[in-house]
């Protein structure tokens, strides 16, 4: 699995690697980033993955790796999908960081 851009490119079948990401910004404890893979854009999400902010890095920011297990990654066949990061306070949608941004599972033969 690597990230090209914000495209997000991953072999089928593929799981247990990471993408590191780092959240500049607004950030507080208890704030939560919720990774979504769709089929499309406007699309019920596929697979969801919270990130909770329990503690801040030392220069206010938070980093999390992006990880998928083998049970996410079987809910992936080969294909297209859009994912999104968006960014929840108080139980509520505070802001959408990235929206609709490809990810692209390739068949492995």
């Amino acid at each position: 699995m690597n990230r090209d851009g914000k495209t997000i490119n991953l072999n089928e079948g593929n799981y247990g690697r990471s993408i590191p990401f780092i959240i500049k910004g607004s950030v507080y404890i208890n704030d939560e980033f919720v990774f979504k893979i769709a089929q499309d854009a406007g699309k019920p999400p596929i697979l969801e993955k919270v990130y909770k902010v329990e503690a801040l890095n030392e220069d206010n920011t938070f980093s999390f790796n992006f990880t998928l297990t083998k049970e996410e990654s079987a809910k992936l066949p080969a294909g297209d999908y859009a994912w999104g990061l968006h960014q929840y306070r108080k139980e509520k949608l505070y802001d959408t960081l990235v929206s609709n941004e490809r990810f692209k599972v390739k068949e492995v033969v």
